[in-house]
């Protein structure tokens, strides 16, 4: 399978679409783990960093997201053909996902299937969603004791 028709970058195609940015984020960097830890300058990482950007962008937060979709522009521009296959990578650039037919008829089967969410929570997903796993899981770290 080539890796820009895996499901989880068909997710982080849909989110896109949807204008989700913060969901972007996640499915990218759970794909990036899968396929390429620890590479900072892997094509992913650029596709988070973007979805990152355009965040910030939209809550508000112009230094971090410029910050962010420089950095994010870089490791695109440098990154391996084969993440833009069934992108266009000077649109992204631009901000803009322009995909394949075959990526697009997949990326529309999967907004079809996904929750509609309102736009107040997806602008402000990072402080409304239900965090109780990740902090149940850092309280044992929590009480160890300090050398």
């Amino acid at each position: 399978m080539h890796p820009q028709l895996h499901p989880l970058f068909i997710d982080y195609c849909a989110h896109f679409t949807l204008g989700d940015f913060f969901e972007c984020h996640e499915v990218a960097e759970e794909y990036w783990k899968m396929l390429a830890p620890g590479d900072k300058e892997h094509a992913l990482v650029g596709y988070i960093q973007l979805a990152a950007a355009l965040y910030h962008a939209r809550r508000g937060n112009t230094r971090g997201a410029q910050k962010l979709s420089t950095s994010a522009k870089r490791i695109l521009m440098n990154a391996d053909d084969v993440f833009f296959a069934y992108v266009d990578r000077e649109q992204l650039l631009r901000h803009k996902l322009a995909m394949t037919d075959e990526l697009q008829s997949l990326v529309t089967a999967r907004i079809a299937e996904l929750p509609k969410l309102d736009a107040h929570f997806i602008m402000h997903k990072h402080t409304l969603r239900d965090r109780s796993e990740v902090i149940a899981a850092r309280q044992p770290k929590k009480a160890l004791p300090t050398k």
